[in-house]
């Protein structure tokens, strides 16, 4: 992975200047083999790629760079690659502040601007960037950078542990705000920039879902129309991240979104060697069967069974993260598929990630709120509210009637951003009383910036705005591979496949009472028939996680009854106790949970013994 360290400062304050100096020396003692990005007044970016990392350095006519991969807009045929830009290119994207860059380029990648000599400087991260971007205030010197690792290597900063954080995620079990699990640390969301002048700093949006929502919110779409624009705006994305790579590995579960996936890349014309990792489970999630539908001559299928016997105290030797990364699943995936990559020479694995959201996976009623909210009660609602019914196996009146008070809540006032942290509070099942009240007390500090400024969006893009947070929070940061760990890529998760998802109305994803019914109509001389109609369900690692949790019962009772969390009184010890005194296949609760709270008290714990403590 691509990393890089900006220091920022006032160039015309001596003292910050000295500070800055002082850090640029420890960076040159620390970074040995890094490569200078930029060295002038106020502005000092320098990176380490691997040799065979295709992400690089686009230099900025002197006055900047852009750190990542990058690709040109309105390329409908996959690639538009740039290493490198023109100069007036480049003093466009100087000019309008990245505006520019965010339209007429896309990718992932963090940006570094000083259009003027000693003057005021702008970090951009790409509205859908995997490529993360952290900041922190070291006496007046903004320190930006990609790894925790590289931070604390430095010696330079003292860190502690940012609790109201740890106890939104413990109660949540979501993703937040800006804030990371440390109070030293901030994240720049996608689509933000950081602005730095005279020693102040704010951070604006340059992108954001909701606008480019608000953009197309009342557009009438036709259903062909739609379904073509589908097709071949998510194979240009796939083709053009495809296309930087010799050989690529596809975590490729069977379902619709690594089949489409897979489909894009097996079509290419000048395509990479292709290897398709199969996770399965004995006693659930087999979907072998659909995987090997989709086997197609010299696309490698390699099915491995999910490990049941995992042992969990693997969390307390997970890679470090400026916060807890709530994925349950990926402790036993990650290694397997980064061994997998090693032995073919793959330098990336591409996931399906947030095809579920992008392609309109398992609505129901909120269908109907939507249609109401674009468009207002006409005839028409009678077919959209038929499709919903047949989709949710309802009759037409039950399904109108629940659509229908959908929209009144909306129109009481009832932010539906909201919805997704009261929904998420309730999945905090361990946590105690009082968590339970100050998450709520404190809902308008822990929401995402995404979800601000959202009263007049229709309800039907809280799926789409949900997978959109969940997979920018967490998609570049694996606490169960290695720093030098290929590429972990979700090419659906691509701007322009976004930006075409947020302009299309819901209810085409459920036309006919078909679910992914629009995905289905692109695809459909692309998918296997066993891939193509199988239904709303999908395969489940639930009963391997439930097995995997009672075999190491015993070791979480212990770690988390008596653990940081409990003694912080963020979970209930009785709930905690509960749960696990029980068997677990017999248990009612989300077992799941069990694995969030376990990494998030193992996270915890790292921090207090490596980490806490006064810098040199």
């Amino acid at each position: 992975m691509l990393r890089f360290f900006g220091l920022i400062w006032n160039a015309k304050a001596p003292s910050e200047c000295d500070v800055g100096e002082l850090i640029k020396r420890r960076l040159s003692a620390t970074c040995i083999g890094w490569s200078v990005a930029v060295n002038q007044a106020g502005l000092h970016v320098i990176f380490k790629k691997p040799q065979s990392e295709v992400s690089g350095a686009v230099d900025l006519d002197s006055s900047g760079v852009i750190l990542g991969t990058v690709f040109k807009s309105g390329d409908s045929t996959g690639g538009g690659h740039c290493t490198n830009l023109s100069p007036r290119d480049s003093r466009d994207i100087l000019d309008t502040g990245a505006r520019s860059l965010i339209r007429n380029y896309w990718g992932s990648y963090v940006a570094f601007l000083q259009p003027e000599e000693r003057g005021p400087v702008s970090v951009v991260r790409g509205p859908m960037s995997s490529l993360a971007c952290f900041y922190a205030n070291q006496r007046g010197v903004r320190v930006v950078f990609s790894c925790i690792d590289d931070c604390v290597a430095l010696n330079l900063i003292s860190f502690s542990i940012n609790w109201d954080s740890i106890r939104a995620q413990t109660t949540g079990g979501d993703y937040c705000n800006s804030e990371t699990g440390l109070n030293e640390i901030t994240i720049l969301q996608c689509g933000e920039c950081l602005e730095i002048a005279d020693g102040q700093s704010f951070v604006k949006p340059l992108w954001s879902p909701a606008e480019v929502a608000r953009s197309h919110l009342h557009h009438r779409v036709e259903f062909e129309d739609a379904a073509i624009a589908l097709r071949d705006v998510t194979s240009a994305c796939v083709t053009s991240w495809a296309s930087l790579y010799d050989s690529v590995v596809l975590q490729f579960s069977g379902g619709f979104d690594s089949s489409v996936v897979l489909s894009v890349l097996a079509a290419m014309h000048d395509r990479p060697r292709i290897t398709c990792v199969n996770f399965f489970s004995r006693a659930s999630g087999d979907e072998r069967r659909f995987a090997r539908s989709m086997a197609t001559p010299g696309v490698e299928l390699v099915e491995v069974e999910r490990d049941p016997f995992v042992d969990l105290r693997m969390f307390l030797r997970s890679t470090r993260t400026v916060r807890p990364v709530l994925n349950f699943s990926a402790c036993t995936a990650d290694p397997v598929n980064m061994r997998i990559a090693q032995e073919r020479n793959a330098k990336v694995v591409f996931t399906g990630e947030l095809g579920d959201n992008i392609f309109g996976h398992a609505l129901g009623h909120e269908v109907i709120t939507d249609y109401v909210q674009r468009f207002g009660i006409r005839p028409s609602l009678w077919g959209i509210a038929m499709d919903a019914a047949q989709l949710g196996r309802l009759s037409v009146w039950t399904a109108l009637r629940r659509g229908l008070l959908g929209d009144l809540e909306w129109l009481s006032g009832r932010n539906w951003s909201l919805h997704r942290y009261l929904v998420r509070k309730k999945c905090g099942r361990l946590a105690s009383d009082e968590s339970l009240s100050s998450y709520e007390q404190e809902l308008g500090r822990f929401i995402h910036p995404w979800m601000r400024d959202t009263a007049d969006l229709p309800s039907g893009f809280f799926n789409l705005f949900s997978g959109l947070i969940s997979i920018t929070a967490a998609s570049y940061d694996s606490p169960f591979a290695s720093r030098e760990a290929c590429l972990l890529s979700a090419p659906l998760a691509s701007q322009p496949l976004v930006e075409l998802a947020l302009t299309i109305p819901v209810h085409l994803h459920t036309y006919r009472g078909i679910s992914r019914s629009l995905a289905r109509r692109a695809f459909a001389h692309s998918l296997s028939d066993a891939v193509l109609n199988r239904g709303v369900g999908k395969g489940t690692p639930e009963l391997w996680i439930r097995d995997t949790v009672e075999r190491n019962r015993p070791f979480l009772k212990e770690a988390l009854m008596d653990g940081v969390l409990v003694s912080k009184g963020f979970l209930d010890r009785k709930k905690v106790e509960s749960l696990l005194s029980q068997e677990v296949n017999r248990a009612n609760s989300y077992i799941n949970e069990i694995f969030v709270q376990f990494y998030i008290e193992a996270w915890v714990r790292q921090w207090h013994q490596d980490c806490l403590e006064v810098a040199a």
